[in-house]
């Protein structure tokens, strides 16, 4: 069971079964057996609470994936700095013992603020800063195609130069065969060439 999301420290084979069929309220079969409802009862009895406080865990998480972040941050790649003080504090499991303490409330407020107010000046300065790189980066991509445009256009012109000079010279190479030596036939071919 090493590596199994079901599985927990000292949990046996029965305690998987039952809190795997109480997570997974659908589940119909469990190790090519079916489940039936005095498992679903037994498995409720047992890893009900657990099932339940997992079930806050992951509304609490949907929760903070679903708060509106400023869409702003999040094209600077900083979402993550927004509420960054609320989301330690929640992750720490020493937070509640903090909370206890009478100069908690105080004190946290005034840390609140000072790094509130970094954080606010931080956030505005990489948005303007991605801002500009945007601008920066939308200039240098309209450049890059106009010069792939126009060296395209210089491309399509040259060829059409080359095939007329090309038929030209091959008309006069056909005209004058019989007048021309081999070397003025040789300068001709490399000057196509070229």
């Amino acid at each position: 069971m090493a590596g199994n999301p079901f599985a927990f420290p000292g949990q046996n084979e029965q305690d998987y079964s039952l809190y795997t069929i109480e997570i997974l309220k659908n589940l119909k079969y469990l190790d090519y057996e079916p489940i039936d409802d005095h498992k679903r009862k037994e498995a409720n009895n047992k890893h009900g609470e657990a099932a339940k406080e997992l079930e806050n865990k992951l509304a609490e998480n949907k929760e903070l994936v679903d708060k509106e972040v400023d869409p702003e941050l999040v094209d600077a790649k900083i979402d993550c700095t927004d509420d960054m003080l609320e989301k330690i504090l929640k992750a720490d499991p020493e937070a509640d013992n903090l909370r206890c303490l009478s100069q908690f409330p105080e004190d946290w407020r005034a840390f609140d603020e000072a790094v509130n107010e970094n954080n606010v000046k931080f956030q505005t300065d990489m948005k303007t800063h991605h801002k500009e790189k945007m601008h920066v980066i939308t200039y240098c991509m309209k450049e890059m195609r106009q010069s792939e445009l126009k060296a395209e256009q210089d491309s399509i012109e040259h060829i059409r130069k080359l095939q007329s000079l090309k038929k030209h010279k091959l008309r006069d190479i056909d005209d004058n065969t019989e007048d021309r030596n081999d070397l003025e036939i040789e300068e001709t071919e490399n000057e196509l060439l070229l």
